[in-house]
């Protein structure tokens, strides 16, 4: 009985080795051509079965195939379709899940799935499951915080975590009036390059992405209109309907530029964005 209990244990081992050894194949010649390896797909619990002691390992060549997929990306100028940024998130998801308390790939998370494939929900998810492995990190809560507040117009919620990232020892102390801050500017393009220009400073580990430098220039020329516009509403009573309005009674000395090659576009709340949303054109 316990020579057929052992010829098991052998064979389990074995088939673990190998499924394993396939794995890391994977990653590594998936990492190499800079495509989402099929790992992402693997059910987590399997994968961290196999991974035994190895895990930090196989984290680390997972999130350089993430990275190095979306720095590929960028140099084609071309941007990830639906079915692979979801390969992207399931990629960052089963990193995690090998080692809860790696950092970047939360932050990436962010950088990537919030400000480019607009799924902030997916990124919020990692946000959160990092907060339980990290809760001694006050940059997660707060991202969380900021993504409620920007993207989801949720207040009320963005407050609850901007206060659960001051209440962490640590954390800046200009927290405790962030979420009035945060109030007050709403939606305006002010925040989000506050925001931005925080986490790409304070995030030196994580190589700062070609396409969110452009993203930062374009918010803040879409500051400089909206500066404008507010400065027009206080001397007319109501906001600009275009930003050649704002040219013409000398608001704006030139016209600021629009990198993604889209038109300016003026709400009537005062808010700047452009037709471009501020994305790529994908290439035909």
């Amino acid at each position: 009985m316990k020579f057929k209990m052992a010829i098991c244990s052998v064979f389990v081992s074995v088939f673990c080795v190998m499924l394993l050894t396939t794995k890391i194949h994977d990653v590594r010649s998936k990492y190499l051509e800079a495509s989402i390896s099929n790992i992402s797909a693997t059910p987590s619990g399997l994968l961290v079965a196999v991974a035994m002691e190895f895990k930090g390992v196989i984290a680390d060549g997972m999130f350089l195939n993430a990275s190095n997929f979306i720095g590929r990306k960028s140099m084609e100028r071309s941007s990830p379709t639906e079915d692979e940024w979801f390969a992207f998130y399931l990629l960052l998801d089963r990193t995690t899940d090998l080692d809860g308390r790696f950092l970047d790939p939360y932050v990436f998370a962010e950088m990537m799935l919030a400000w480019q494939a607009n799924d902030v929900d997916k990124a919020n998810m990692l946000l959160l499951k990092g907060f339980e492995h990290r809760p001694f990190d006050w940059t997660l809560p707060y991202y969380v915080g900021f993504n409620y507040f920007f993207f989801q117009k949720d207040y009320k919620a963005g407050a609850k975590y901007i206060v659960s990232a001051a209440n962490i020892p640590g954390s800046p102390s200009y927290f405790p009036n962030l979420a009035a801050r945060l109030a007050y500017y709403g939606s305006r393009s002010k925040t989000a390059l506050f925001f931005l220009e925080q986490m790409l400073n304070e995030n030196v580990n994580i190589k700062q992405n070609p396409e969110l430098e452009k993203r930062l220039y374009a918010l803040k020329n879409a500051s400089i209109i909206e500066d404008s516009a507010y400065e027009y509403n206080v001397a007319v009573g109501n906001f600009p309907a275009n930003v050649n309005i704002l040219l013409e009674k000398g608001y704006l000395e030139d016209c600021p530029i629009e990198p993604y090659g889209g038109n300016w576009t003026i709400h009537p709340d005062g808010r700047v964005d452009s037709t471009s949303g501020f994305v790529e054109k994908r290439k035909p």
